[in-house]
């Protein structure tokens, strides 16, 4: 089975803003982008599309499958959330303790924001997502947050969590992992 993580385009909030699982519009123009996304993404009729329950996935979700894979449905998955950084939701990153950012940091992995979730809690939930889905099944489009990518991609390959924040995903890339009992392989990452 292989699994097509797309991260949702750049959302319409300032700059340096943390958003986690605030459910923020997309930012303007971003349809003329998809185009360069559905290129990479497959439309057979037996593929799966999922989406996180956030606005900016939900959107692309409903926008690729009407215009490149019509009649596909559309599974809503909560679990596909973003971490959610609780407290520092919707504040500039500037405007956050410096202490609390410093302990994150050290901690990547064990440390949630104040009313948020650690990178540990993020994966277990996605972790029960990807378990869900049957190896030897259908391919899957997944339109998700560059977290869940991170860690879905980190998970499958057998890679510390830690590792997670060196990758770089972008706005509207595709991320191609396929899924063996074996062997899961990384055939490319955050491609656009």
């Amino acid at each position: 089975m292989r699994l097509y993580l797309v991260r949702h385009p750049r959302v319409d909030a300032p700059k340096n803003v943390c958003y986690g699982q605030a459910d923020l519009a997309c930012a303007l123009g971003w349809q003329d982008q998809l185009p360069n996304a559905a290129r990479l993404l497959p439309t057979e009729a037996t593929i799966r599309v999922v989406s996180s329950p956030l606005r900016r996935c939900r959107v692309l979700a409903e926008a690729w499958v009407a215009s490149y894979a019509p009649g596909r449905d559309i599974l809503i998955e909560p679990d596909l959330m973003e971490l959610s950084f609780g407290e520092w939701e919707g504040r500039l990153w500037s405007e956050i303790d410096r202490a609390d950012i410093d302990l994150w940091a050290q901690s990547t992995v064990g440390y949630a924001a104040p009313g948020g979730e650690s990178l540990q809690q993020l994966a277990d939930r996605v972790a029960a997502v990807i378990a869900r889905l049957p190896m030897d099944g259908p391919d899957h489009v997944v339109f998700c947050h560059s977290g869940v990518i991170r860690v879905i991609t980190a998970m499958l390959l057998g890679m510390p969590l830690e590792n997670t924040l060196r990758f770089e995903v972008a706005h509207l890339s595709v991320t191609l992992l396929e899924r063996h009992a074996l062997r899961p392989r990384l055939l490319y990452f955050n491609r656009v």
